[in-house]
């Protein structure tokens, strides 16, 4: 991946992948120049790892928890450590017989100093802190490279074939007994990532995946001199891979996954991906049931950027909705997908505070506290606000009002 600098902050060209639901291996064992049956047939060597499809094992439930890191998020701290996971998963041995498997965390490689370190340094992989419990108990891991599909293409048959890019995963050995459950829980941080491309150029990417859910509130208006440009923001991303769940038999019976949102950030500059969300408590979320993943699990995050020749508005406005066809149209997201209340309240409220007023509210004062270019005036008068501004902060009440 290319580093990009912008204003002395580190950016990355391109996603990388750092969360991945548990997958089936299949563990190669070859030792010096000879090779059993076993090892020719699925083309391995050395101590690698390959993925297939387990048809004996189904996924019947996964919860997902992905916690944003407040301590590795400050000036000083890990970037590798942004996000916290805690996934746990219940399998059920669909057979008649005892089944051994080997399951794997996929992990991927960072460069190093795009996470700052000194240049020149080797990779590093952006999963750590890897935990692995099986029914409570801890489980011994280890960290193995992966196989690429091509080598296993001749000798392994074609409903086995499980294609996942990632050069190393964690793996563990479970035992199931005839008809049994098992749950398996995992826990570690990742970094996340962010991009300085435009969020427009990712959307147009046919190929990308997963792609932000439409529609999206600027996409039918052009930015007028000195508004925000919307479509031309960076952004970053926290993800969940979820297509590694189709490694196990039949659909996955039901999953729950949770992603925190980054405080002091406005709902509106948060673009979830898949469709199906709902951005609840200070938390997007979805539930799926009987379900076979064609796109992952994402939440972008836009960082607002204003039209060239007026950087002055970093200082002096909120990236808030410039024209009313704006806003309805994110009043259309936020009501199909039932957000609560409070996440409706924060931009209504931000338009208040754009013109400095104050909050008795404890929770919304600390909110527009911590945003750069909020400040405060000691009286407001809110008739004073213009007419374009008034329209919104009454069609964000309306929804306001009419929500939970």
């Amino acid at each position: 991946m290319k580093l990009n600098r912008d204003n002395g902050k580190r950016f990355f060209s391109k996603p990388f992948y750092a969360l991945v639901t548990v997958f089936t291996l299949l563990l190669t064992a070859h030792q010096g120049g000879d090779a059993n049956a076993n090892d020719a047939a699925f083309g391995g060597s050395g101590a690698t790892v390959y993925a297939v499809k387990e048809n004996r094992v189904r996924m019947e439930k996964e919860v997902v928890l992905i916690r944003y890191n407040h301590q590795a998020a400050g000036p000083r701290g890990d970037w590798l450590k942004k996000w916290l996971a805690d996934c746990t998963f219940t399998f059920i041995n669909l057979t008649d017989k005892p089944v051994d498997v080997q399951m794997g965390f996929p992990d991927t490689q960072v460069l190093g100093e795009e996470f700052g370190l000194p240049g020149g340094k080797p990779p590093v992989w952006a999963s750590s802190d890897f935990k692995v419990w099986v029914n409570g108990d801890p489980a011994p891991s280890a960290h193995k490279d992966v196989e690429p599909l091509s080598g296993l293409e001749i000798a392994m048959p074609k409903d086995r074939r499980a294609p996942l890019h990632y050069p190393g995963a964690y793996i563990w050995q479970v035992h199931f007994e005839p008809k049994e459950r098992i749950t398996v829980s995992n826990s570690y941080a990742f970094g996340g990532g962010t991009t300085v491309q435009a969020i427009n150029e990712l959307m147009r990417d046919k190929t990308s995946n997963p792609l932000p859910t439409k529609p999206v509130f600027w996409e039918k208006s052009r930015p007028k001199r000195c508004e925000w440009d919307f479509g031309n923001s960076a952004y970053s991303w926290v993800d969940y891979i979820v297509t590694t769940g189709l490694t196990w038999a039949g659909p996955i019976g039901e999953a729950d996954i949770a992603i925190e949102i980054p405080p002091y950030m406005f709902p509106h500059l948060l673009l979830p991906a898949p469709g199906g969300f709902t951005m609840q408590g200070g938390f997007v979320r979805w539930h799926f049931k009987q379900w076979r993943p064609k796109s992952e699990v994402a939440l972008f995050i836009l960082i607002p950027v204003p039209q060239s020749d007026c950087e002055e508005l970093y200082d002096t406005r909120p990236p808030l909705f410039d024209t009313l066809q704006q806003a309805e149209t994110w009043v259309g997201t936020a009501r199909a997908h039932r957000f609560d209340r409070y996440t409706v309240s924060l931009i209504r409220n931000a338009y208040l505070a754009k013109y400095g007023h104050r909050f008795n509210d404890e929770k919304l004062q600390d909110f527009f506290e911590h945003q750069h270019w909020y400040k405060a005036k000691p009286e407001m008068d809110l008739k004073a606000i213009p007419a374009k501004d008034q329209h919104i902060i009454t069609l964000l009440e309306q929804l306001e009002n009419s929500l939970e």
